[in-house]
């Protein structure tokens, strides 16, 4: 039976364990020490300790026989780990990091499917997939996907306060109100906002106990959600400094990130509760 116990007291895995920690303990103290706050990619901190605790629950929830792996399911699993270890000397040694860091996937993939077989490689396939998040994109690509977003969300705020009766100027990616000119930023996009909010988002929608039609509304409600609570964020901060002045920003746009999480998770609890209803009524007939 796979359970932590066995795990445990298998003491083959230590060493292939111990070369991989290895490998890309190198790589990770570079993004936990630098890369990821250079590319204010923040969100990426969290996500391997998520995806180990929930192998972790995986272990606990599963209990599967383990059998011999088969000779293709070990052929399936060297070449997955020769694979992942050349993408990852290729990207290290030409400062791939994206590359690099994406390498773990069919490492790890490769590992447990020499390891254990295809069965247990698919009880942790979303563990596994959901390393996809610490893969950082480079600076060209989020300028590529954030300007955009930052020019629709000055766009939609200047008509949002027009609406409610401010004057209100823009010129490019500055709004003015009252003379005060807000600047749409890189945080004012909202990728950062949504991305972070995906990465808990997708953990939410797997360990909910709805079934498969309640976890792709979840899913498909993540981003609206996302985006809204980052227009609310811009427009109070749009309106704090038209109130109260520039020095009230900073403050507000805080507040606002830590309002779009409680934003997010309201949103996704009260769905939840509105599908499994559902489902209990369509049950029930």
């Amino acid at each position: 039976m796979i359970t932590l116990k066995a795990i445990k007291n298998n003491y083959l895995l230590y060493l292939p364990l111990l070369l991989i920690i290895c490998l890309y303990f190198p790589l990770f103290k570079l993004h936990y020490m630098r890369n990821w706050a250079d590319l204010d990619y923040h969100h990426a901190y969290f996500i391997l300790p998520v995806s180990l605790w929930l192998s972790w629950r995986q272990c606990n929830l599963y209990k599967i026989s383990i059998k011999p792996s088969s000779f293709y399911e070990n052929i399936t699993g060297l070449s997955l780990l020769s694979f992942g270890a050349l993408v990852f000397a290729h990207g290290w040694r030409n400062g791939y990091i994206l590359l690099s860091t994406f390498s773990l996937i069919p490492v790890l993939a490769g590992y447990i499917s020499f390891m254990y077989g295809f069965k247990v490689l698919r009880l942790f396939w979303f563990p596994l997939l959901y390393l996809i998040l610490l893969v950082p994109p480079s600076k060209g690509i989020l300028d590529t996907i954030t300007i955009p977003m930052r020019f629709f969300i000055a766009n939609i705020s200047q008509s949002f306060l027009s609406l409610l009766g401010y004057q209100v100027m823009r010129e490019g990616l500055i709004l003015s109100l009252k003379g005060n000119e807000i600047y749409m930023g890189a945080p004012c996009s909202g990728f950062r906002s949504l991305i972070t909010l995906l990465s808990l988002g997708l953990v939410y929608v797997y360990i909910s106990s709805g079934n498969i039609k309640t976890k792709m509304s979840l899913l498909l409600s993540i981003i609206p959600i996302a985006l809204l609570g980052n227009f609310i964020r811009v427009i109070s901060v749009c309106l704090a400094v038209n109130h109260f002045g520039p020095s009230v920003a900073d403050p507000v746009h805080d507040i606002g990130g830590y309002a779009i999480f409680i934003i997010l998770i309201i949103g996704l609890i009260t769905l939840e509760n509105f599908c499994l209803k559902l489902e209990k009524t369509h049950g029930a007939n």
